[in-house]
């Protein structure tokens, strides 16, 4: 039997909230000046809501990678070779986002899209700059596309869901690893003792063993 240790960092839960922070970062690095970054699911009131412009970047999907999974589990090991903790193989994770420009104007909207899909499109992987520390391996890096034909998009029906009429977005997605958390292995049983021992000095007791057969004698 085994249980969880805890929340690893780099654990699902943990990474969600970091992509939505680098990807926002990201966008705000496009544009210059005041910029609103939102990662609540789009309202129309946000036309018309302050002086600055909004992004909104709405994570709607989050989907596994399964070519991506590794094929085994990692031991770890003490200095007796007993394995004491197990760590479920690293997954890799595709995090979509409906991105949309809000600026009261359409012309204005759309010069601000047209903005940030050239500054993402100019990366295949987010830089390190706009990567919190958790996530910067170069093994395991956040990849980024945008706009790509066969990334997930945002149906009809989502729109509906969401109150707000369709309108010019973009579809983004970061595709990064999240650590599960460790597994602790259970102890061996301990040795108990139960207080029966047999002196060294006190020969063991004979076995009764029966004697060998006689010989018949032949007339």
């Amino acid at each position: 039997m085994g249980t969880t240790t805890g929340r690893a960092a780099g654990t699902l839960d943990s990474v969600l909230h970091l992509l939505d922070d680098a990807l926002g970062s990201l966008v705000r690095s496009a544009v210059p000046g005041a910029l609103d970054v939102r990662v609540d699911p789009p309202d129309a009131s946000w036309a018309r809501s302050g002086e600055a412009d909004v992004v909104g970047l709405f994570l709607h999907r989050v989907v596994e990678d399964v070519d991506a999974r590794a094929a085994s589990w990692t031991d770890d090991v003490d200095d007796h070779g007993r394995v004491t903790a197990r760590t479920a193989p690293r997954r890799r994770y595709r995090c979509c986002y409906l991105l949309t420009a809000w600026c009261g104007d359409r012309r204005a909207e759309h010069a601000l899209l047209g903005a940030v899909l050239e500054a993402l499109a100019a990366h295949v992987r987010v830089p390190d700059a706009h990567l919190p520390d958790l996530l910067r391996d170069p093994a395991t890096p956040v990849e980024l596309d945008v706009a790509h034909p066969a990334l997930p998009s945002v149906t009809a029906e989502t729109w509906s869901a969401l109150g707000v009429a369709p309108r010019a977005h973009l579809d983004v997605v970061l595709t990064a690893t999240a650590t599960p958390a460790r597994t602790s292995v259970a102890a061996p049983p301990a040795v108990v003792d139960l207080g029966v021992r047999r002196d060294a000095d006190v020969p063991a007791p004979r076995r009764n063993t029966p004697p060998p057969p006689s010989r018949r004698i032949r007339e």
